[in-house]
């Protein structure tokens, strides 16, 4: 294990613990007054650097929380439009209504149509204002459509799952992720009327710091099955 810290924070955090020490002793242990003045001017630059770093996340989750926001008041406003052109189109028994209206008809569900399938694949990435976004694949049956999907989370190798969001396609944008976690775990499932599908594969990313980075950074994902209330 490296005596200096790779992780950004744990760095700033040492020189900071040691800053002190190797100017007051410096002759004693062999260094010199330009290598601890080195140090000093990047402790200090480093330390702006990551309040800076911590102010335009705080400020960058508050933007996305605004908008997510802003798109719930539209998202009702344009489904109220959408159920009303429904209701029209059925109470007056005309379906050209939905052509004018540029949605689509409404589709017969199959009460004998199998649950959705098994989501699979779960992959994430880092976006620039800190959020992490999973993608996933689910190989649903033939004729089973307009399935939804539930993200339930868990934080820091926990087992306690909550439910987080319920998204219509096969990718999701977590912009609520603590400050200072260290993992998170995704459990995601399918899901048609009153039919659940298949339990996806705990999906876990390790979050730290690499070498030369800074920022949030996954430095490891896992899948692991397990069994869980759906």
């Amino acid at each position: 294990m490296s005596t200096v810290p790779s992780d950004d924070r744990q760095l700033i955090t040492f020189c900071a613990a040691h800053k002190d020490t190797w100017v007051s002793n410096q002759a004693q242990i062999g260094v010199s007054a330009a290598q601890n003045t080195a140090m000093g001017t990047a402790l200090t630059t480093a330390q702006k650097a990551l309040t800076d770093a911590e102010t335009a996340r705080a400020a960058s989750l508050g933007a996305t929380a605004m908008l997510k926001a802003d798109a719930q008041v539209l998202r009702n406003a344009a489904a109220d439009i959408v159920r009303t052109v429904r209701t029209f189109a059925k109470n007056t028994d005309n379906p050209t209504v939905y052509g004018l209206a540029d949605i689509p008809a409404p589709q017969p569900r199959s009460a004998n149509a199998p649950p959705p399938g098994q989501p699979s694949d779960i992959r994430a990435g880092v976006n620039s204002d800190g959020s992490l976004t999973l993608t996933w694949k689910s190989n649903n049956p033939a004729g089973v459509s307009n399935v939804i999907y539930k993200i339930q989370r868990a934080f820091n190798g926990t087992t306690n799952y909550t439910l987080l969001d319920t998204v219509g396609e096969r990718t999701f944008t977590d912009t609520t992720i603590p400050f200072g976690t260290t993992s998170v775990s995704y459990i995601i499932t399918g899901k048609r009327g009153s039919q659940t599908g298949p339990m996806s594969n705990t999906f876990t990313a390790q979050f730290g710091s690499v070498s030369g980075g800074g920022g949030l950074t996954i430095v490891a994902t896992q899948s692991t099955p397990m069994k869980m209330a759906a």
